[in-house]
């Protein structure tokens, strides 16, 4: 027997979870669980329905220890968590361009390109 199970979640992960993401990763979890965040995301006006099984109820509140809603939410959080985080590679170009300035400053010092040297003013 399947139950549907509307779960809310905090608004910013609209777009990011879907019904179908959600239940791949519940059941990836039952298949073999791990240690949930120790608070789950607090609730927001996002919904998701989910249909799951009495057994995998049975089994997500028993790994879990939480009531089904939040154990979910703790589920979804594990994943969005493993998102990479938005690298910015600013100070690598930073660097390479002051490498190549004083790499040119260099350049022109011993080629002699500037004050002449040794002329008497």
């Amino acid at each position: 027997m399947t139950r549907v199970i509307s779960v809310r979640l905090p608004p910013d992960w609209e777009g990011r979870v879907t019904p179908g993401k959600a239940r791949a990763w519940v059941s990836a979890w039952l298949a073999s669980p791990v240690v949930l965040v120790a608070e789950p995301p607090a609730t927001g006006g996002y919904k998701v329905n989910l249909r799951l099984s009495a057994a995998q109820i049975a089994e997500l509140r028993k790994h879990s220890k939480r009531d089904t809603s939040a154990a979910i939410r703790g589920i979804l959080a594990l994943h969005l968590a493993q998102k990479p985080p938005v690298q910015h590679k600013r100070g690598f170009l930073w660097l390479v361009g002051g490498v190549i300035t004083g790499s040119f400053l260099l350049l022109l010092t011993f080629t002699g390109v500037g004050p002449a040297k040794g002329r008497q003013p």
